[in-house]
């Protein structure tokens, strides 16, 4: 027979035993606690030495010296962090500004056509100075190198001069014109010194170009240059490349003193009266003056001239051409 369970009687809630609860700990007290546990897990890997220095040491000035050095790492961490945060706004903000500034800096672009000058390029001439200080240079180089060379023909070094020269016509070609440069070479040209007269016989029939045949022109017409330069200026004057370079009034002037009879200068004033200019001028009232043979000199006189008025014609155009 199986036996009967034997029950028990139920239990009330009153008669059900319970437990104490639980001590709730305080957030400073966690806090706490877990430094000391960390405090005492970190001395295991002290030396023995510093451990028991450390030991010696009360465990609630260690824990306020380690609170403190936190506090000072989180601060420097947190002054750091402000820092970078300032210049990189600062940084942003340069960006910023120099985008816009941007199309401003682009108003050296050039004007559209018809468009004002503005005011700073009216108010000063220092606005292009590519362009405003460009003249003024070459102005102040050849000045001050024309004073050079007066300097050294003064001092008796006239072959000095003519690379002074070449360097001046080679680097401004305008200064073939310039009458300082002329009166320098007409010198220069004159002198006993070789090397000076070859080296402005050279510019003169070269680099000059049209202002050189003309000089040389001069020089074959000048009374108080050595004879052996006239005649150089007369020999080149014949040359072909006199023919080349040589300005028409140049030319016209050459043509007439060339012709060998009184009727081949008469035929050539209509073209004379054409050219025109100073040096054609100048040789017609020369044949105006010689048209009567004086007794002494039956040669240089030109008696067909006074057969027609052609002459005083063409010398009274070419006067009005050559009027400023």
């Amino acid at each position: 027979m199986i036996a009967s369970a034997r029950t028990l009687p139920p239990m009330s809630d009153s008669n059900r035993p319970t437990l104490p609860p639980a001590k709730r700990r305080s957030p400073l007290a966690s806090t706490l606690a877990q430094l000391q546990r960390y405090e005492d897990s970190a001395r295991k890997y002290l030396p023995p030495d510093l451990r028991t220095k450390v030991e010696k040491v009360p465990r609630g000035a260690l824990l306020g010296a380690s609170l403190a050095a936190g506090l000072c790492l989180i601060g420097a961490v947190a002054v750091t962090s402000m820092a970078t945060y300032r210049a990189l706004s600062s940084t942003t903000a340069t960006a910023a500004s120099s985008n816009q500034a941007e199309p401003a800096a682009r108003s050296d672009a050039p004007p559209a056509i018809g468009a004002a000058p503005t005011a700073a390029e009216t108010a000063s001439p220092q606005a292009t100075p590519g362009k405003s200080e460009a003249p003024a240079t070459k102005l102040d180089e050849a000045s001050v190198l024309l004073e050079l060379a007066d300097s050294l023909i003064a001092q008796r070094r006239e072959a000095d001069v003519i690379p002074i020269l070449e360097r001046l016509i080679a680097r401004q070609p305008t200064l073939k014109d310039d009458p300082r440069v002329a009166r320098i070479l007409m010198t220069t040209a004159a002198v006993e010194e070789r090397r000076a007269a070859a080296g402005s016989h050279a510019l003169l029939t070269g680099a000059m170009g049209e202002s050189g045949a003309a000089l040389m022109y001069e020089l074959s017409q000048k009374k108080d240059v050595r004879e052996g330069v006239r005649r150089r200026a007369t020999s080149w004057l014949d040359s072909k490349e006199f023919e080349r370079v040589a300005p028409l009034t140049v030319y016209a002037a050459v043509r007439l003193r060339k012709a060998e009879t009184c009727e081949d200068k008469h035929a050539l004033l209509d073209f004379a009266g054409k050219a025109g200019g100073k040096y054609v001028l100048s040789y017609l009232q020369e044949l105006d003056r010689k048209k009567l043979c004086a007794a002494d000199d039956l040669v240089n006189c030109y008696p067909c001239m006074r057969n027609d008025s052609l002459l005083g014609e063409t010398i009274a155009k070419v006067e009005r051409s050559t009027k400023p």
